[in-house]
């Protein structure tokens, strides 16, 4: 792509600098090109240069600023008269007599290149080909290969064009655009009339083959790493789907121009521009991608992002990064784009292909239902009644067998957003109407859906507009804020489907008894609406949803309340999964935060929803049991509110007699009570019985003569490894166990290591497989054995398998900060591990802490996309806190030292 260096910055972007006049002549020289002949070298070495200079001056004057349509245009015509010269001088030296004819298709037919574009030919045979046609092709194809110029070609008959596109849908797309470069116009003329027949592919049934074939596209790119790294042509709102719209028009009216789709009322003028202005855009981002990869590159990946919105001039400020606006931009044109596809080919199908007309029936003064969708009355419902905008979502949901609205409304409420005005906003009617859709018990999620599409979301609520289309640049948010938010209201209206009940039952169960629903779905509605401020989010988005509440009339209780959940959405997630939740003082003061029971119901339903609708790996059965044990331990909290201190020799208690009754009855009650006495209060308080049941049978069934002992077992309910290591205590026994699970590439979720009075070392750990591969019990077997082996022998200075980070994980450095917090109430330091998530994370902090003769308690691990943040409770070596500040710098200056 030119002498650029794929890190080039933006040029001055000042319109007196930008060539916004390009002449052709500023591109390359075509008389030069007249006498160069494609034998020799001296003609290849012309061409090359010609190219070269070529897309130096296009890619100049993309960088400062120009118009991506004019680029088009001169791209366009220097590959013409390259291509043509070339052709002629390949003509000339083959001696061909009866040359084929040269024709662009594709893109490269319908006009549109951009900087690195696929060029695709057409070479048109005669019907009696001889060794000379053969030659020229030959000839033609090399010497565009040798001067640079990747071409696509195909060589058939007219006979070969016809059949190749009755049978396949794809030739036969590219084969309606179709624009001679050189040949005979008489014989071209034929060979597209014999194409537009009706017999190959009618309007009709090529719409719905396009229409299939652009759902699967769009099923296709939807996955998460098309969320985040978009492709400009295929993912849903990019060229492909401005590219059907020209498709099924120029099948139906032979349109060849984009301004003939007005004329034919395919396109209203508002689309018209619409289209111009999306396709320009990402023709922008489209040449820029080009510029940086030096090649045709239409995924948007995360190696580009950030140099291409400095390219194009997006910068940072104390609020947002350069790149997300860049990329908010993108998502807002794609939603632009998305809409247009569907309204236009929607109004195709129900105008232009409807063999007879649906039923229609009066639904009341405003509205009628077409068949099954939905139609306003008359042209002049929105003037006459702005309203309207708000009812017609309503309407939908009161109307549950309504499954869409009319193009011709669509068209009509995209034209009316205007209407929504200040006035609009402030009417009580209206705001009565907008707190209605919250409380009505079905259709929500797709009303929000649709008024969100439509633009009606975002202008009755502007501080929601603000984030629509609002993405962070990291691997953890893989949606952008506003579908992040309609997922979340999606995920709590599904809890009160019964036929989803089997899911998520306990959840099913709270939400069903919940009083006012509505106030928690305008929690979730408004839980990330402050993001994107460069505030703390939750503290902004209190404020808006406590505003929002008012204006919709709520009363102060329940506008509180909602402004409540928002302020503390993340609270439930940030202690189950980074605090000791076994200790009754951290529920004690998680309890007095919560307050009561009803607000524990709603945080536990909206903080389930949000981290499942933020990612669709970030839930797991791990994650759903730290935020069940953390529900059920406040619960009882709120019912019992006994204090903290009394609380902990009555739990202990209470563990010990349940644990009696889960504990194999083949154990004598004499050899257990001997296990227990050697254990402290912390044991029984970390542990689920359960857990303290199965770890009883194996140690009390074991002797001195099998340590260590290493037993292994499948945990269904939490889909992981629980693995029990004991074995007689000392200094590096952590080093040594977390050693001996990375070697087998087990990822740590959660480890508990206990002391007893014996001299023994107890650890516990939840630990699943790096590619989370099924468990069976030949693996289960084996990684007990190698544990043990590995304990057994521990390999001297252990060095961890340099693994590399994925390509997109490279893109984001995450600077290694290790934070301290006094806990000196519940007897520990409590340091919290943030890095790049990579493999031995755990082994190597467990290194640290043994070279400076720290006691780990327990671990938490928590993966946000490219981020590990783990937590780890501490003391010295005499189980006090870490209250050095020297201590707990030198520590800080290792664990980064071995994690960078």
């Amino acid at each position: 792509m030119g002498t650029h260096d794929p890190r080039d910055r933006r040029r001055a972007r000042d319109p007196d600098l930008v060539m916004s006049r390009l002449s052709h002549s500023d591109i390359f020289d075509e008389a030069s090109l007249k006498e160069a002949a494609v034998d020799t070298r001296e003609g290849v070495e012309k061409f090359q240069e010609a190219l070269y200079h070529g897309l130096n001056a296009l890619s100049e004057y993309h960088l400062g600023g120009g118009r991506s349509d004019i680029l088009s245009k001169h791209r366009i015509r220097m590959t013409d008269l390259i291509l043509v010269q070339a052709w002629k001088q390949s003509i000339a030296h083959s001696a061909c007599i009866h040359p084929p004819s040269l024709i662009a298709v594709g893109g490269y037919g319908r006009g549109e290149l951009n900087l690195a574009s696929d060029i695709d030919l057409l070479i048109l045979l005669p019907e009696k080909v001889d060794d000379s046609h053969i030659r020229l092709v030959e000839i033609f194809v090399q010497f565009c290969w040798d001067v640079g110029m990747k071409i696509g070609h195909s060589a058939r008959t007219d006979d070969d064009c016809v059949s190749l596109a009755k049978e396949d849908l794809t030739v036969a797309t590219s084969m309606m655009e179709l624009r001679l470069l050189d040949g005979a116009q008489e014989r071209f003329g034929k060979v597209r009339s014999r194409l537009r027949q009706n017999d190959i592919w009618p309007a009709d049934r090529f719409f719905r083959a396009k229409m299939e074939e652009q759902q699967k596209r769009h099923l296709r790119f939807s996955e998460t790493q098309f969320n985040l790294e978009p492709n400009l042509k295929e993912s849903p709102g990019g060229l492909r789907d401005l590219h059907m719209i020209s498709w099924v028009a120029n099948r139906h009216f032979g349109t060849h121009r984009l301004e003939e789709l007005v004329e034919h009322a395919f396109l209203t003028d508002r689309e018209y521009r619409t289209l111009l202005n999306s396709r320009n855009f990402l023709w922008k981002l489209r040449n820029g991608l080009h510029i940086l990869a030096r090649r045709c590159e239409d995924r948007l990946l995360f190696d580009y992002q950030r140099d291409l919105a400095e390219q194009l001039g997006y910068r940072d400020d104390p609020s947002r990064m350069g790149v997300e606006k860049l990329m908010q931009q993108y998502y807002r044109t794609a939603k632009e784009v998305q809409i247009l596809n569907e309204s236009v080919l929607q109004h195709f199908d129900e105008v232009l292909l409807s063999r007879s007309p649906p039923a229609r029936r009066k639904i009341n003064s405003r509205f009628n239902a077409v068949g099954k969708l939905l139609q306003i009355a008359d042209e002049e419902v929105f003037e006459r009644h702005p309203a309207a905008l708000l009812e017609l979502f309503h309407v939908m949901q009161k109307h549950p067998e309504l499954t869409g609205v009319q193009s011709a409304t669509v068209r009509k409420i995209r034209n009316s957003l205007h209407l929504i005005d200040a006035d609009f906003r402030k009417d009580p009617g209206n705001r009565r109407l907008f707190l209605e859709m919250f409380r009505h018990p079905v259709g929500l999620t797709h009303c929000l859906r649709r008024m969100n599409t439509y633009g009606i979301l975002g202008r009755f609520f502007p501080e929601f507009g603000k984030i629509v289309g609002q993405m962070q640049h990291d691997l953890f948010h893989i949606f952008t804020v506003d579908t992040h938010s309609l997922f979340v209201i999606r995920n709590l209206r599904r809890l009160m489907v019964e036929e989803h009940y089997h899911e998520f039952p306990i959840l099913s169960d709270i939400i069903g008894k919940l009083n006012q629903r509505e106030r928690l779905f305008l929690a979730a509605l408004c839980h990330d609406i402050g993001k994107g401020s460069g505030r703390d989010h939750s503290e902004v988005g209190e404020k808006i949803a406590l505003s929002l509440c008012r204006r919709l009339g709520m009363n102060e209780y329940d506008a509180g309340f909602v402004s409540w959940l928002v302020r503390h959405h993340l609270l439930m997630s940030f202690t189950a999964q980074k605090e000791d939740t076994s200790d009754p003082r951290v529920i004690d003061r998680f309890a007095e935060k919560v307050g009561d029971q009803e607000h524990l119901d709603n945080l536990y339903l909206l903080t389930v929803a949000d981290i499942r609708g933020t990612s669709h790996t970030l839930w797991n059965e791990w994650k759903g049991r730290l935020l069940g044990n953390l529900y059920n331990a406040t619960s009882r909290r709120l019912r019992s509110g006994i204090g903290a201190t009394d609380a902990i020799e009555k739990r202990v208690e209470e563990r010990k007699q349940a644990i009696r009754k889960l504990v194999d009855p083949g154990i004598e009650t004499s050899r257990l009570e001997r296990f227990w006495i050697q254990l402290d209060q912390e044991y029984f308080l970390r542990n689920a019985p359960l857990t303290c049941a199965w770890q009883a049978e194996q140690i009390c069934n074991a002797s001195l003569t099998d340590l260590p002992l290493v037993a292994v077992r499948h945990r269904n309910e939490i889909n992981a490894e629980q693995i029990l290591i004991v074995t007689p205590e000392s200094e590096d026994l952590l080093v040594r166990s977390t050693g001996a699970l990375d070697s087998l590439r087990l990822g740590i979720l959660d480890a508990r290591i206990h002391g007893t009075n014996s001299g023994l070392g107890i650890m516990i750990f939840i630990a699943v497989n790096a590619h989370r591969e099924p468990v069976t019990s030949l693996m289960l077997e084996h990684h007990r054995e190698e544990i043990r082996r590995f304990m057994l022998n521990p390999v001297n200075g252990y060095s961890p398998t340099s693994m590399s980070l994925p390509r997109v994980m490279k893109q984001f450095k995450v600077p290694t900060t290790v934070v301290f917090d006094d806990n000196a109430e519940l007897g520990h330091t409590t340091m919290e591990v943030t890095s790049q998530d990579r493999p031995s994370l755990l082994y190597n902090v467990s290194r640290a802490l043994h070279e400076h003769k720290i006691r780990l308690l327990s671990a938490k691990v928590s993966t946000l996309g490219e981020k590990a943040e783990d937590t780890f409770f501490i003391t010295d070596r005499d189980g006090l806190p870490i209250s050095d500040l020297g201590q707990r710098s030198v520590l800080e200056s290792r664990i980064k030292e071995l994690l960078n």
